[in-house]
């Protein structure tokens, strides 16, 4: 994310255009006004080898590492123009939001950091064989300076300049040593990160890779992996061409399984919106709204005195328990599923001061963070307080906020929930969510510590969004990086097509089409062509069902979609042909015979296509959709009257919709009834409660679809005006 227009001309100078003399030229122009005399100094000496190689070319000579010399000048370049655009990203954004003093990078050597890390577990470990009285407050003194420093550390990371390939080496040692914290780790890996997201370092990429291929820690693999996808580059592979070679080896030594559910973990976190709707709407009422109920740990336990039962008898009280159980249960397998059900409720507790600080985001929960250090002081050894945030299913920022409000509240609370926090060792079972510590829950929860900083945060416009998905900036959907497309987790193209579609997450199905549709996978063919169709782009779903039917003329699913495709299109002796080759392999499949029969209608074939609804409706008598259609029939066949009585048989059983004041509303022009026609018009216009403008639009609209009825009667251009005036007129007096 550069916010340097000219730093972006650079880049696009190294990468795309591999032109070092204008890169040259602009980025010392940038320099020069920008005074970063130290960086201004490397492009002169770049300048001056680039001369050189050029005056060697022109005498003749013939040398055999030209082109690596050229490209290597490349990267060199980048190198400077990329750290340009990370003090550009500093001084702009990060310095002032942060509230934090600049650092020094002399401060962040590599000796500098080994030293402090490794001093820690060294005086945690020396502190637990003492026998001082003093002991816990030096405990304290020990873990607050720790978190301060790793506070710095960490802003120091995400500013920092690209690192060098001995420097990257060096910390990739380091941080698989077990001679630091696990915890520390962690921080460190989503400082790389959150950098490494801005501008892209190969060094970082590298030491992320790195983490997840080899380190023993699952949580530390699972941070990085997270990493890894997030910071996969889109240009930068040209001017890097081991990034193929680093990805391919990914994939080789790890496969795509994870990749792929990386991915749909991602897309769960876009659609937390979504979900919590659905909380809210349809599963929190029926369990708030059942307030004479109780939850412990193994059931549901009915706290009236006076049981319901008594006066409504059992079956109310029955009903209420199963409809509680049903809301617990569904909001149980939202979680299982990958959902993030807590997000709407802790959302609202993100002011705290704690989250002022940018490293606290990604901080692993602990009891010793100075932060939530007074809730130990005033819980002391509350068994139900530490399984809860050791074991309960939230994530790390979402434990930090349920430990700072309770210690704000936890004098105040009543003595029964006092003895239930110090004596309850048991979760609740609905809080009980499998294996905590299998990857993929670790990698879930971490993704929402994520996604709650780029929503909630104070920083969340500071940073480049993940989670934000758009067509020039593909991290956050790394599926469809190039760089994946011809992996293994190709494999998982139609899957995730799948899970797309069935939650109605539409908008990134195209690009998973367009990067991995190649002709040959007959599964994501047949995906695409569904996607067009439920999308209403019925020309492009007749594409596909034609090129899959061409194909393989037993394909009935490729026959039935491409039937459907020209029955929208109006291309209705196609839709007629297709739907008759159907009916020769399923006879009394319904679906075909109305469809045929609704193709029949309007392709003018009146009379065979009212005998196969009359046929249907006697079979399907209750069905309502048949009968809307002989109706339809009846008024094409100028029985105008009879199609008035079948619309009113609807009416009066009060199961009409919408559409049916429309087409009630023709029958009753067709037979001459104009003044009730205008008002059943209007009884159409107020059902669709559209502001009247918008109302005319859409009613000329329907006038132009339902043309064949317009063409049967004869109506003229002047009488759908006159009436559409009548119908408004009459709707403002």
């Amino acid at each position: 994310m550069i916010q340097s227009k000219t730093l972006n001309e650079v880049k696009h100078l190294i990468i795309k255009d591999k032109n070092i003399s204008k890169a040259i030229a602009l980025l010392h122009q940038y320099l020069s006004k920008n005074e970063c005399f130290s960086q201004l100094e490397r492009v002169e000496e770049i300048k001056k080898e680039y001369d050189l190689m050029k005056e060697y070319m022109l005498k003749g000579y013939v040398d055999q590492q030209r082109n690596q010399l050229y490209s290597s000048l490349l990267q060199r370049l980048y190198v400077i123009a990329m750290n340009a655009s990370i003090d550009v990203f500093k001084d702009k954004n990060l310095t002032p939001v942060t509230k934090e003093p600049s650092l020094g990078e002399d401060i962040f050597t590599f000796e500098e950091i080994e030293k402090m890390l490794t001093q820690f577990v060294q005086d945690v470990t020396m502190l637990s064989l003492e026998l001082d009285s003093n002991k816990e407050t030096k405990q304290k003194q020990i873990y607050s300076d720790h978190y301060n420093y790793l506070s710095q550390l960490f802003n120091a990371i995400v500013v920092s300049h690209q690192w060098s390939e001995s420097f990257a080496l060096s910390f990739q040692s380091l941080l698989l040593s077990p001679t630091i914290e696990t915890s520390d780790v962690q921080q460190i890996v989503s400082a790389i990160t959150l950098g490494a997201m801005q501008v892209f370092d190969i060094n970082k990429f590298k030491t992320l890779v790195a983490l997840y291929l080899n380190a023993e820690d699952e949580e530390v693999k699972q941070r990085a992996l997270v990493g890894f996808a997030f910071t996969l580059p889109s240009l930068e592979d040209e001017l890097y061409p081991e990034v193929k070679e680093i990805v391919d080896e990914v994939i080789a030594k790890k496969g795509a399984k994870e990749l792929y559910e990386l991915q749909l973990q991602v897309f769960y976190c876009k659609n937390t919106d979504a979900d919590n709707e659905e909380l809210q709407k349809n599963i929190l009422p029926n369990i708030m709204g059942n307030e004479h109920f109780s939850l412990n740990s193994s059931d549901i336990i009915d706290l009236e005195k006076d049981n319901l039962k008594d006066i409504l008898g059992q079956h109310s009280s029955e009903q209420d328990i199963e409809k509680l159980e049903a809301s617990i249960d569904k909001m149980k397998d939202m979680q299982k599923a990958g959902a993030d059900i807590y997000f709407g409720g802790f959302a609202r507790m993100k002011s705290f001061s704690f989250f002022y600080r940018l490293s606290n985001w990604f901080t692993p929960f602990s009891f010793y963070h100075p932060e939530v250090a007074s809730l130990v002081d005033k819980i002391g050894e509350s068994k139900f307080i530490k399984e809860l945030m050791n074991n309960g299913p939230f994530c790390n920022s979402d434990k930090y906020s349920f430990a700072l409000s309770l210690s704000q509240v936890i004098t105040s609370l009543p003595a029964n929930m006092k003895e239930m926090f110090e004596n309850s060792g048991m979760l609740p079972d609905n809080m009980i969510v499998g294996d905590l510590n299998s990857p993929s829950y670790i990698r879930r929860t971490y993704l929402q510590d994520l996604y709650r900083f780029f929503r909630l945060s104070t920083f969340k416009n500071v940073f480049f969004n993940p989670f934000n998905y758009s067509r020039t900036e593909k991290q956050s959907f790394f599926f469809v990086n190039s760089l994946l497309l011809d992996t293994n987790l190709n494999a998982f193209a139609p899957e995730l097509v799948r899970f797309l579609m069935k939650k109605k997450m539409y908008n990134e199905i195209p690009d998973i089409l367009s990067a991995y549709e190649n002709g040959t996978d007959r599964g994501l063919k047949h995906l695409a062509a569904l996607y067009y169709l439920q999308k209403g782009s019925y020309i492009s779903a007749k594409v596909y069902y034609e090129m899959l039917y061409t194909e393989d003329a037993n394909d009935l699913k490729a026959l039935q979609g491409l039937a459907q495709s020209e029955l929208y299109l109006e291309h209705y002796k196609k839709a007629i042909e297709y739907y008759s080759i159907l009916l020769q392999h399923a006879p009394e499949k319904f679906s075909y015979q109305f469809n045929k029969a609704i193709a029949l209608l309007n392709e003018g074939e009146l009379n065979e296509g009212m005998n196969i609804l009359f046929k249907l409706d006697l079979e399907k008598a209750d069905n309502l959709d048949i009968k809307r259609a002989i109706a339809w029939g009846y008024l094409l066949q100028k029985r105008a009257a009879d199609s008035i009585k079948m619309y009113r048989s609807l009416f009066e059983s009060n199961n009409q919709m919408v559409s049916d004041y429309l087409n009630m509303s023709y029958a009753l022009w067709a037979n001459n009834e104009v003044e009730e026609t205008v008002n059943m018009f209007k009884q159409y216009i107020e059902s669709l409660k559209l502001e009247k403008e918008e109302a005319r639009i859409k009613l000329q609209k329907d006038f132009a679809n339902d043309r064949i009825f317009f063409k049967t009667y004869l109506y003229s251009d002047a009488e759908c005006n006159i009436m559409l005036d009548l119908i408004f007129e009459e709707s403002t007096n």
